[in-house]
């Protein structure tokens, strides 16, 4: 079970979502998922529920030789929020605190563009309360991503050396237009390998522009450490410049 079920959704009725694990990271590739996220209140949202809230999961274990039960009891940190706690949540924070209406308005559209789902619910006498989670522990809105195949990045890359002649006037010649696309390519590879060593130990969703600018900061700072990816960024800089200057 990838959800511990802490004692306030202890018996919950898990959906069929609920039973699988959330994705570690999700970069999100699809132009209509990432619009969705152009609100306040939906971010606020998927951030909350990153945050989770205070639990405590209690354990009984009857002892047959001494004839006692052993009653233990610890503290966790639970992602799974009904409505009601995550309104609660927002507004121990600082910005955008979210209203109950909000949330059901937007709730939907959350789930439908894949960032939540549903992950049970919990019938106490005749009142049922449904809880949420997020799809995903960490969701990436990067520039580019991992998920793009040699293929279409080829077919971008052409596009990219078109459009930099006609408007920036670096012209490379066409006899050299395939080796800036297979450089382009290897840098995207290498990149793709050291990915993993910033986005592991993340602490916020990258969906917002300053989170993604620093991102894109921190991975160049860490690639001008990669002696093959310098290298490769020279050539491409040469090839530009070569048709620049003829």
């Amino acid at each position: 079970m990838p959800e511990p079920l802490s004692d306030k959704i202890r018996g919950i009725k898990l959906t069929e979502e609920g039973k699988r694990p959330p994705k570690p990271v999700f970069f999100i590739t699809d132009s209509e998922m990432a619009q969705s996220l152009d609100d306040p209140v939906k971010v606020e949202i998927i951030r909350v529920l990153r945050e989770g809230i205070d639990d405590t999961q209690t354990t009984e274990k009857y002892h047959e030789k001494t004839k006692e039960t052993v009653i233990r009891q610890w503290s966790v940190k639970r992602f799974v929020l009904s409505v009601a706690e995550i309104v609660k949540q927002s507004k121990r924070r600082r910005e955008n605190p979210l209203s109950r209406n909000q949330v059901y308005h937007h709730l939907p559209g959350l789930i439908e563009s894949g960032y939540i789902m549903k992950f049970g619910t919990v019938t106490t006498g005749k009142r049922t309360t449904d809880y949420f989670r997020r799809t995903a522990e960490t969701f990436v809105l990067p520039k580019g991503t991992p998920a793009i195949d040699e293929k279409f990045l080829a077919k971008q890359l052409a596009s990219d050396v078109e459009y930099i002649g006609r408007v920036f006037g670096f012209s490379i010649p066409k006899t050299k237009h395939q080796e800036f696309i297979q450089l382009g390519i290897k840098m995207w590879e290498i990149r793709d390998e050291w990915a993993d060593m910033i986005l592991q130990d993340l602490k916020e969703d990258l969906v917002d522009s300053r989170s993604l600018k620093l991102y894109d900061w921190l991975f160049e700072l860490t690639m001008l450490g990669i002696d093959e990816y310098v290298e490769l960024g020279r050539r491409m800089r040469e090839l530009l410049f070569m048709g620049k200057t003829e």
